[in-house]
């Protein structure tokens, strides 16, 4: 499943509009109209998140930015620093280095070790704690 089609999943299953949660995630409305489209303003050009905007769509739907890499295919993850700040840092500042080991170990595989891991995660996930 796509990012924008777990996105949309997501708001039909809450009953929230694109602006209802936008406003959840603290983004525009525009940035997650483009996400649920997969395209930027033009048809040929991808729209690629940044981390921190990831987090902020996990946290609106009320995930870690983990479980929402795991729940989406492959997508392109943007780790370029913001205008403002350095977006891992602030991830990191908040308590999600752990997310961010994860996130940047899984990025550097290839599509079938993604695969493997991605089995591992379910399977780890899915076990009890004892």
């Amino acid at each position: 499943m796509t990012l924008g089609d777990f996105m949309k999943q997501y708001r039909d299953e809450h009953f929230l509009s694109q602006r209802q949660f936008a406003a959840r995630c603290g983004l525009s409305n525009g940035m997650i109209a483009r996400l649920e489209r997969g395209y930027g303003y033009r048809h040929d050009e991808p729209v690629v998140p940044t981390m921190a905007s990831l987090k902020k769509i996990a946290q609106g739907m009320g995930m870690t930015l983990t479980d929402l890499l795991i729940a989406v295919d492959d997508m392109p993850i943007s780790l370029e620093l913001g205008d403002k700040e350095n977006e891992l840092s602030t991830l990191q500042e908040s308590g999600q280095d752990i997310d961010i080991e994860i996130a940047g170990l899984i990025l550097r595989l290839s599509p079938e070790k993604k695969k493997e891991a991605l089995r591992f995660l379910r399977y780890f996930a899915n076990s009890s704690d004892d």
